[in-house]
């Protein structure tokens, strides 16, 4: 019997279902998946800055990067930082099945839970582009809604902190039309698309950005092939 079976047999006295003995097994399983890949931790830290609708919309997107997570077969470690009471952590509380996600929450910082050395800020605003994910890094995404409004804010953050902040490499391999800021869920898939298409950018943002984002000449270049 593995440890965590065993403890979990301890913890309720020996009296567990066939049903939580699988669900200890299954989440056993889904953390070795994640292993081999990065992980990736959303910051909330800004939560106190968004609305109650910004922080529903925000715990959605959460919860979407959660189970798309969970369906693949290259999972990433995902960790929610800077929780706090407020409007999110009560979004988060509604969601069904919510306190069995497999996921770290923590209300500490971003800057006291990881290390600058292996850390990136992924930010539209850094001058730097992603050119590979790195399985040894923690990507850090910025847990706000509405960018416009508080445009460059989290690319101040990772330089006030002392940590590299990096795009990703949108212009480099396909066209859209407006800005290239994205909501966490596709930023999060973005990185589990790169796993899926080993390594290949363009497959990996096209199967996650959503086309009303494309060019016109990106769909059609797209359709083509």
């Amino acid at each position: 019997m593995d440890d965590i079976t065993a403890q979990y047999l301890t913890k309720t006295n020996n009296t567990v279902s066939t049903t939580s003995i699988r669900r200890v097994v299954k989440a056993e399983s889904y953390y070795h998946r994640c292993q081999g890949q990065c992980k990736i931790v959303v910051d909330c830290d800004f939560a106190h800055l968004i609305n109650e609708k910004e922080s529903k919309s925000l715990a959605i997107q959460i919860m979407q990067a959660y189970g798309a997570s969970r369906r693949s077969d290259q999972p990433i470690s995902l960790v929610i930082a800077g929780l706090k009471p407020g409007f999110l952590m009560k979004a988060l509380s509604n969601i069904s099945g919510y306190p069995n996600w497999l996921i770290t929450l923590t209300s500490k910082s971003v800057d006291e839970i990881c290390n600058s050395d292996n850390t990136v800020f992924l930010s539209a605003d850094s001058s730097h582009s992603l050119t590979e994910i790195e399985a040894s890094k923690t990507y850090v995404i910025g847990g706000i809604v509405d960018r416009n409004r508080h445009k460059g804010l989290f690319h101040s953050k990772a330089n006030k902190l002392g940590f590299k902040s990096m795009r990703l490499p949108i212009r480099e391999h396909i066209n859209l039309t407006g800005s290239h800021i994205l909501n966490v869920h596709s930023v999060f898939e973005i990185f589990l698309n790169y796993y899926k298409y080993n390594g290949n950018w363009q497959q990996a943002l096209l199967n996650a950005i959503p086309q009303r984002k494309l060019s016109k000449q990106q769909i059609q270049t797209t359709e083509m092939v």
